[in-house]
């Protein structure tokens, strides 16, 4: 099961009873407790999700108006405080974990290969995630050459958070059933392209 679609799962299971537990989210995803926690972690980093012990609680946003589905009597702290909460939580998060730029910063290798979620001539190589987004970035850039790995469903798509452009790109490795004319556009670019 793709990524997105296991978001899907897990908001609409989110949504329909008001909650989601962890214990019972692999069995219905077929994936790993850990992966279910990444999922989790992921949906709550893009606010779509609020993260509890054990799983989570459906979030939404509905125009200018925070709303959030919840158990219990008390009531959601205004969108405001939430939101500075949330910036002060990103930058504990961010200072408190090692920079992944600045571990790289020392390295060097001839070639990277990167595992993308799209990549496009237009908006070149992306991913859902922001994090993975600046490590595969911080490798690139310790890299002579950056080499992508995608399937034809990654090919001529744009996901949320930027890698990097497709000029930084040496070498792009798909299936025969990518779609010829992205490929064509990606290749005009200055990008080797080899189709398996």
């Amino acid at each position: 099961m793709l990524r997105s679609d296991r978001y899907a799962r897990i908001l609409e299971h989110a949504s329909a009873r008001g909650s989601v537990d962890v214990r019972e989210l692999p069995g219905l995803l077929d994936v790993s407790s850990a992966t279910v926690r990444r999922d989790l972690e992921h949906l709550s980093g893009q606010h779509l999700l609020r993260r509890t012990r054990g799983g989570g609680l459906r979030s939404a946003r509905s125009g200018s108006k925070c709303l959030e589905h919840r158990r219990g009597t008390r009531p959601a702290p205004p969108c405001h405080a939430r939101h500075h909460r949330r910036q002060r939580a990103h930058r504990q998060l961010r200072t408190g974990r090692p920079d992944r730029r600045a571990t790289l910063a020392g390295m060097h290798t001839d070639i990277t290969f990167l595992g993308v979620d799209g990549v496009s001539a237009d908006h070149g190589c992306t991913t859902h995630d922001q994090l993975e987004a600046a490590t595969d970035r911080a490798f690139a850039d310790a890299s002579a050459r950056t080499a992508v790995v995608a399937d034809h469903t990654k090919i001529g798509r744009t996901t949320f958070a930027k890698i990097c452009p497709i000029a930084d790109i040496a070498v792009l490795v798909t299936d025969s059933a990518a779609a010829e004319t992205e490929l064509a556009r990606i290749a005009a670019a200055g990008v080797r392209t080899v189709v398996g």
